[in-house]
């Protein structure tokens, strides 16, 4: 007996279409976040090292 395949109902349909959105929305947001605290990290670290060489009193900064 090989298998009929069934229509999906249209809210079945809406519901899976509604999922997949969510779940790029989900993974873009993740994938923005990553870049954003990349790049904070990398301004940070300058940042870091600018101000202690000031605190340290090394006034060439590296």
């Amino acid at each position: 007996m090989v298998p009929v395949p069934v229509p999906l109902e249209e809210a079945e349909v809406r519901l899976r279409r509604a999922l997949v959105l969510l779940a790029l929305f989900v993974l873009g947001c993740a994938v923005v976040a990553a870049g954003a605290a990349l790049g904070l990290g990398a301004v940070w670290q300058d940042v870091h090292e600018w101000v202690f060489s000031r605190v340290t009193g090394d006034q060439l900064g590296g």
